[in-house]
């Protein structure tokens, strides 16, 4: 409590309040900008804090990472579109939810979730930080592995209507993922003669075809072309009722909260695949599993709760170990070093005036992400109330910049238009993106750690299941495919038996 009340006191001065708010608004922001994500904003306004202290300057990107991960969600839910990668998940039951006129309600559940579990994610940063950022420390090649092949079968819980369908997305984005060169020999597969394919597919670019591009071809090629937004002149965010609080704070909450401090702290995992586990758990867990997919109000506080916790986890690890846990962490790290500062075990002794910046900043900033939330939302509901024939060239013009300022590359933009196509054809086959988009996450990260389990195990299997880690996450694995098989075939069995009777 101590060091509670002294890190709040430390950012509740004018100035450093001042920079934190303007760094929350930029992130939500951001956030909600398609093709233009968290990393992205701070980046471009890390060169901004150079003559701030160091207090304020770290203040402004902690605003940042932790807006631009709630910012997401306001497109996840109305357009369909996430604006951070993190909000993937979020598109499956917010989007559908948004559709039946519950836009408000879907929200207001992401932007509790979001502040929830970024204020548990903090305090578990404050009293427990250093002892799991040193067990994330002796996590290897090996368990980081089996977490993401626990990421990758939660397929069935994004799959939708059919498991099957589901897997071929899932290796068709494999191997999309496998194009460019080898992470670990340098080798180039599947370029075709192309210098541009050697850097692989970019994720924002591929995302933004899949996303936004395809919800545009879809409108476009449908008659009476409209948002199908019920009450959208009535939308106004809704926090979740009592009733439903109190069920969201005993299971969902809490479970996503550890599960996104957990990968949080783990150095490359990332929001997003803490937001697909924390999404597949939770579904797994629900009483009317079948119902995910078709605006499950949980289907959007568990990926919003368990994103912002990761942001915690993250700074827990550049904290305690000096290791970035995520990519805009290691861009935070990059502005310790700016100021003369190095994270690590000593930060604790020699700079504790910053160790409680930082825990004070993440508690705070999770209140200002519900104020912004309130406000910005308003705004996007009037832009999604404008004509059909202005929003859809605007959001294809977003795209195209946002996607082309990445590297300033036209390929990016032919790439995009072609996942766009890809994304639009798998739509009208009833094959789910989510799958394809999960695999080129996790695909290049996996493939990396694999080829190093298989170096240090001379290339025998066997290390996955003597390492206790690794064995609980491969157990995990086979549940998470089998239960919903089990569940499959125990419905088709009563409903014969309805029909016998």
């Amino acid at each position: 409590m101590e060091i509670i009340v002294n890190s709040i006191l430390m950012v509740v001065q004018p100035e450093n309040m001042l920079w934190l708010f303007i760094g929350t608004f930029i992130g939500v922001v951001f956030g909600a900008i398609p093709g233009i994500n968290g990393v992205m904003a701070a980046v471009l306004f890390v060169p901004f804090t150079y003559h701030l202290g160091p207090i304020p300057s770290i203040l402004v990107l902690i605003g940042i990472y932790q807006g631009s991960n709630f910012g997401g969600c306001i497109t996840a839910v109305l357009f369909n579109i996430p604006g951070d990668p993190a909000a993937i998940c979020t598109t499956f039951d917010g989007h559908p939810m948004a559709k039946r006129g519950e836009a408000g309600k879907a929200i207001g559940s992401g932007l509790f979730a979001s502040s929830i579990g970024g204020l548990l994610g903090t305090i578990v940063l404050v009293t427990v930080g250093p002892v799991i950022a040193r067990f994330a420390l002796h996590l290897g090649a090996v368990e980081v592995f089996t977490f993401i092949f626990l990421g990758l079968t939660t397929v069935s819980s994004i799959a939708g209507s059919s498991t099957l369908n589901g897997f071929i997305s899932l290796f068709f984005g494999l191997l999309i993922a496998s194009i460019g060169l080898s992470p670990m020999t340098g080798f180039p597969r599947f370029i075709f003669g192309s210098n541009y394919l050697l850097g692989g597919m970019d994720f924002i670019v591929a995302l933004m075809g899949l996303f936004a591009l395809t919800e545009v071809f879809d409108r476009l090629t449908t008659k009476g072309i409209s948002y199908s937004v019920k009450g959208l002149e009535k939308t106004r965010t809704e926090l979740p009722r009592w009733s439903e609080l109190k069920r969201y704070l005993i299971s969902t909450i809490p479970r996503s909260a550890v599960i996104g401090t957990i990968i949080g702290a783990i150095p490359g995992a990332g929001a997003t695949l803490g937001a697909i586990l924390s999404y597949g758990v939770t579904k797994q867990f629900s009483k009317e599993p079948h119902k995910f997919g078709t605006g499950m109000p949980e289907g959007v506080v568990a990926p919003e709760c368990a994103n912002n916790a990761c942001a915690a986890g993250a700074v827990m690890t550049m904290l305690t170990l000096g290791i970035p846990g995520s990519a805009t962490t290691a861009i935070i790290l990059g502005a310790f070093f700016i100021a003369g500062l190095n994270p690590g075990p000593t930060i604790f002794t020699t700079n504790p005036e910053i160790v409680h910046a930082c825990f004070g900043g993440m508690l705070i900033v999770n209140f200002m992400v519900l104020f912004f939330g309130f406000l910005l939302t308003r705004i996007y509901v009037k832009a999604m109330g404008l004509p059909v024939y202005i929003l859809d060239p605007l959001i294809i013009v977003l795209s195209y910049l946002g996607v082309f300022s990445i590297r300033n590359s036209f390929a990016d933009v032919m790439i995009m238009t072609v996942f766009g196509i890809i994304g639009y054809v798998m739509r009208r086959m009833d094959i789910s993106v989510g799958p394809l988009v999960l695999a080129l996450v996790l695909g290049p990260i996996a493939e990396k750690n694999f080829v190093i389990s298989m170096r240090i195990s001379s290339n025998g299997l066997l290390i996955f299941f003597t390492h206790p880690v690794s064995l609980i996450m491969l157990i995990l694995s086979a549940l998470s495919l089998a239960i919903p098989l089990m569940r499959e075939l125990y419905n088709k069995k009563r409903e014969r038996r309805t029909e016998a009777a």
